[in-house]
């Protein structure tokens, strides 16, 4: 088959430029235009799909027949390259949310410890935890007066 047959790396290569290419040209014009992350995602994905089908389609319509075929072997390609891409933007955007949760944790992890030291105060041998203080009213049967009681958690 002719697809299969003029293949080498730098076709494979320029296979895989141009719906890498669709998709940051998309996703910068999204942001130009102030669109929300998700919007930009979709239509970034969306423009690098359908960067092969147009590609394709003007060449067919416009080269004869022997020129057509072997002019259409790089949107061919791309077609097959996509789902890779995709793959690999997958892969990235999880490992950059892995990596986001976990400082988000070690930075929590930090400041509970941080806030758990430094709550303790040790002023002339003795130790008190800051903690907030509550207060609720009692009434007194005796006196029928009101007075307030403090606790300190």
């Amino acid at each position: 088959m002719y697809v299969f047959d003029p293949v080498d790396g730098w076709a494979f290569f320029a296979a895989l430029l141009l719906p890498l290419c669709g998709f940051i040209m998309a996703y910068v014009l999204g942001i130009i235009f102030r669109q929300k992350t998700s919007f930009c995602q979709s239509l970034a994905l969306e423009t690098s799909s359908l960067n092969c089908l147009i590609v394709l389609a003007a060449i067919r319509f416009t080269l004869q027949k022997p020129a057509a075929d072997l002019a259409s072997t790089i949107p061919i390609w791309t077609m097959f390259t996509i789902p890779g891409l995709y793959v690999v933007l997958s892969i990235l955007n999880y490992i950059k949310c892995s990596l986001c949760s976990f400082c988000k944790s070690r930075k929590e992890e930090k400041f509970r410890h941080f806030s758990i030291a430094s709550g303790i105060v040790n002023q002339a041998n003795m130790a008190a935890l800051s903690a907030p203080l509550f207060v609720t009213e009692v009434t007194d049967d005796e006196q029928a007066s009101m007075s307030e009681k403090i606790t300190v958690l």
